[in-house]
């Protein structure tokens, strides 16, 4: 994935809106030190439904491709979009849910190429890959180890 071009691109748009969000998933392991090859970018943000049709506006300034943000998060609580320069898909969850609210709230930045991004704590990583249903069992887990 070239990040050079998605990561200054994702960044604005999100923080044109003063949004707080975390990187997860392949690219914050990878932001720790041990590389993982993927091929989207994963991340939960603040996506209050007020300034959702703001961030799509945002999100297609910048040459992104929202097809379906808000049916997407009213089904599943994510939306996908694609960076059209890169062809990198970048998943964005909604963090209004106890899991979002943790991994936003022990966030931390780091360098990633000389840019700062936002990523979750070490703790938390395992947690999102668990069904909703054991959200609050995992984040329990998570902040005790």
């Amino acid at each position: 994935m070239t990040e050079s071009q998605l990561q200054p691109a994702l960044d604005a748009a999100l923080d044109a809106l003063g949004l707080r969000y975390a990187v997860v998933g392949g690219l914050a392991v990878g932001a720790c030190g041990v590389p993982r090859a993927t091929k989207d970018a994963d991340l939960y943000a603040e996506l209050a439904a007020a300034l959702r049709p703001r961030l799509q506006q945002e999100l297609l300034q910048r040459d992104f491709d929202v097809p379906a943000m808000e049916e997407e998060l009213e089904r599943l609580g994510v939306f996908r979009s694609l960076f059209r320069p890169t062809s990198v898909f970048v998943d964005i969850f909604d963090a209004d849910n106890p899991l979002g609210e943790a991994i936003l709230k022990r966030r931390r930045e780091v360098r990633v190429q000389f840019r700062p991004w936002r990523e979750q704590d070490r703790r938390l990583r395992q947690c999102r890959r668990l069904p909703r249903r054991h959200a609050s069992v995992a984040i329990a887990q998570c902040a005790i180890a």
